[in-house]
This record gives C-alpha cells, structure tokens and sequence, in this order.
C-alpha cells in the first residue's frame, strides 16, 4: 500500500486543482442535506450574509456571526479546511484575500450557487 499511497501523492500534487473541484462537487450535496454539520453551517452562513455568494464578507464577521448562531468553538478549525487546497481537508470552497475578505472560490463558485439555487435555497446570480 505505500507504494499505492506514494502514486497517490504525486497524482495529486500533479493536479490539485481539478482533484478539489471533483472534491467540492461530490460534497457540497452531502453539506446541504445535513445542515447539522460544521462545514454546512458554515457555508450556509456564509451563502446567507453574503447574499448568495454575490459578494464578499469579512472573515471577522463571518466568524461572529457563527459564534453567535453556534455557541462553539469548532468554526476556526473547519473554516481552515475550507480555504486551503490539501489532500486531508474538507473541500475548498472559500478565497481569501489579504485583507480577510471571503469569497467563493472561483472554480466551484457557479456550481455552488447553483446546488442552492436548485435546492430553493437561493435566488441564483452569477
């Protein structure tokens, strides 16, 4: 198996990009059908303040608003796996810019505003 893990790796290293994009599409379902879990919480969140994905939004407010909503501790763990492309996180589907404003990340944007859209969950804009 370590020689299966070792393709693994350079598989992904070679192309990051689009194995996330796969990943993304495969689990923001999952995320939206069981609104109990973190990443969805936070994504819901975040598709809610930010009006459908149309806009930015600063990580302070986003963070505050989950403590707020939550009363716990588990957003700044999760929000992590959310924004950073790696083989063990949870899917990435936010940018962030140097100044702590949140988007969605533009390759699953569509797709993204589009799962909610097709949900009733938002109006759709591109």
């Amino acid at each position: 198996t370590s020689l299966g893990q070792k393709v693994e790796k350079e598989e992904y290293s070679r192309d990051k990009e689009s194995i996330e994009i796969d990943k993304v599409e495969r689990k923001i379902p999952k995320w939206i059908n069981n609104p109990t879990q973190i990443n969805s919480r936070i994504l819901g969140l975040y598709m809610l303040l930010s009006k459908n994905g149309s806009r930015s939004i600063s990580y302070d407010r986003l963070r505050e608003e989950y403590l707020n909503k939550f009363n716990d501790d588990k957003f700044d763990r999760n929000y992590v796996q959310m924004k950073n492309v790696a083989e063990k996180n949870h899917a990435k589907v936010f940018s962030e810019d140097e100044y702590g404003n949140i988007s969605l990340w533009e390759p699953v944007a569509y797709f993204i505003k589009n799962k909610y859209y097709q949900l009733g969950l938002t109006s759709m804009k591109r």
